[in-house]
């Protein structure tokens, strides 16, 4: 699981702003379920399609981009990028391959 501050940091690269707002929204979860003592439990809530088209709802579209981001950053290992070689065009095919390693939605607590 990536630090908020590094999602913040793809984001200005490739979104040209920080979306912290988007990545707070997203790891929400991870204050209850502490990555270090559940793994990733807290990404079923909100690390998914569902979640993507929430944000998208809350906070606008390129929010949704920043949201995709955020996912692809959390499948690092599964999903190849070089962050300094992204353009926003490339955003919606790494994300498909990412969602493949997400969990389905989880109702939210």
């Amino acid at each position: 699981m990536a630090k908020i501050k590094t999602h913040c940091e793809d984001c200005e690269k490739v979104l040209g702003k920080p979306f912290l707002e988007v990545h707070e929204w997203m790891d929400y979860y991870a204050k209850k379920y502490s990555p270090k003592l559940y793994l990733e439990k807290h990404r079923q809530f909100r690390h998914h399609a569902e979640g993507v088209k929430k944000v998208e709802k809350l906070f606008g579209y390129y929010s949704a981009q920043a949201a995709k981001l955020h996912i692809i950053r959390d499948n690092q290992f599964y999903v190849y990028f070089d962050i300094n070689k992204i353009q926003e065009d490339d955003i919606e095919s790494l994300y498909q391959k990412a969602l493949k390693f997400c969990h389905d939605p989880v109702e939210e607590e």
